[in-house]
């Protein structure tokens, strides 16, 4: 497949598994070609002498493999990519479908193969047949990629929202354009423990007391250990 086929956060190892199974399905539909009873291709004397393509016309069994197989491929490396946070369920489906998309454009040629029954639908935006879709749909492949969005699904964990002390701390800091080496000096606190609150630990009385005193207001009332 061309390098724009791909989104910039495969790596090169994502493209390469991806292209591997590129591979395979090329070579299972030349299988399935050379066991066909197709006529040898007939010498075309009007360009030189070469030989012409003829059509091949593969079951619809076999193309649909030929599609869904990269597609699978795909989908795994964007689910992986879910896993890691980088993208949400949305940005997968509409990635690895478009990928899908892609690969039935290309068919009808990305073999070399003249392929009669075309899988794309060549109207004002090409997509897939519906009818083609509803087969895709059926495919174990299909089964395994509701799989994997599912994995990614149960797999996200809500972010906590930032807590109340966290953000005062920040903002009150940023206003008094300090560095958190700044507060601590003055709050007579470690950096650590600055850090520990503006990443959304809460603080004891006596550290509350000290930021209070630092910044000159009350921040509230909160029970912890630092």
């Amino acid at each position: 497949m061309e390098p724009w086929y791909y989104p910039s956060e495969f790596s090169v190892e994502a493209r390469s598994r991806v292209e591997a199974e590129f591979i395979r399905a090329e070579n299972g539909l030349r299988a399935i070609r050379d066991r066909s009873k197709e006529p040898p291709p007939r010498r075309n004397m009007r360009y030189g002498g070469g030989f012409a393509s003829y059509t091949f016309r593969p079951a619809d069994e076999d193309l649909h493999n030929y599609m869904v197989r990269p597609f699978l491929a795909f989908a795994k490396e964007a689910c992986a990519l879910g896993r890691l946070g980088k993208w949400g369920l949305d940005r997968i489906r509409s990635e690895s479908e478009e990928f899908l998309r892609k690969v039935a454009i290309g068919a009808r040629s990305q073999t070399g193969l003249m392929i009669a029954s075309d899988p794309i639908d060549h109207g004002m935006f090409a997509h897939i047949r519906p009818e083609v879709m509803e087969d895709l749909k059926r495919t174990s492949e299909w089964c395994q990629y509701q799989e994997e969005l599912l994995i990614v699904a149960e797999a996200v964990v809500p972010v906590e929202p930032e807590s109340r002390l966290a953000n005062m701390v920040k903002t009150l800091r940023g206003e008094a354009r300090w560095t958190q080496e700044d507060l601590a000096a003055k709050a007579n606190v470690s950096v650590g423990t600055i850090q520990n609150i503006e990443g959304g630990k809460e603080a004891s009385r006596t550290t509350m007391s000290k930021l209070s005193a630092a910044f000159s207001t009350k921040l509230g009332r909160t029970v912890a250990f630092d």
